[in-house]
């Protein structure tokens, strides 16, 4: 069953969390001409001589674990009521990763005097996870109720 369509999806969410934790969430423009970025691990200074102005660290740790629960779902085929679990697990990871994610980024604005600011495309990638898990959380218990019928019809 490690073919089937829930395991792309899953592979597919487990890529975009890497892709997550790697890329930078925005771009800010700080008063003093200097510019940040704002990565899952912290906002750092942009040029020469990058500088850790803010620590995100619970953010890095969320996207990670939903990274690794992405993964680790995809080699539970063969018990499909531990799989589905770890989805809804991973959904609700995700949505606080969402909430942190918010947070962290209004923090930092009341805290620097941000002058403009650009989101990059890593800012959506986990509400496409969370799609992307649901529907494998949707072909996963497809497969369990499937297989169910499949039994009664033998009893």
């Amino acid at each position: 069953m490690i073919q089937r369509i829930q395991s792309l999806f899953l592979l597919t969410a487990t890529i975009l969390s890497v892709i997550i934790v790697v890329h930078p969430i925005s771009s800010l423009a700080l008063t003093n001409k200097v510019f940040a970025v704002f990565n899952t691990y912290g906002l750092m200074t942009n040029g020469d001589d990058p500088e850790m102005l803010y620590n995100t660290f619970p953010v890095l740790v969320l996207a990670i674990v939903t990274a690794l629960l992405n993964l680790t779902a995809i080699f539970l085929f063969k018990k499909r009521i531990l799989q589905m679990r770890v989805c809804v697990y991973n959904i609700l990871l995700t949505i606080g990763l969402i909430i942190s994610i918010f947070i962290y980024y209004l923090l930092i604005r009341n805290k620097f005097d941000v002058v403009s600011h650009a989101f990059s495309y890593s800012a959506v990638l986990p509400f496409v996870n969370i799609i992307l898990i649901f529907q494998a959380f949707r072909g996963i218990r497809r497969d369990d109720l499937l297989l169910k019928s499949y039994n009664r019809l033998r009893d």
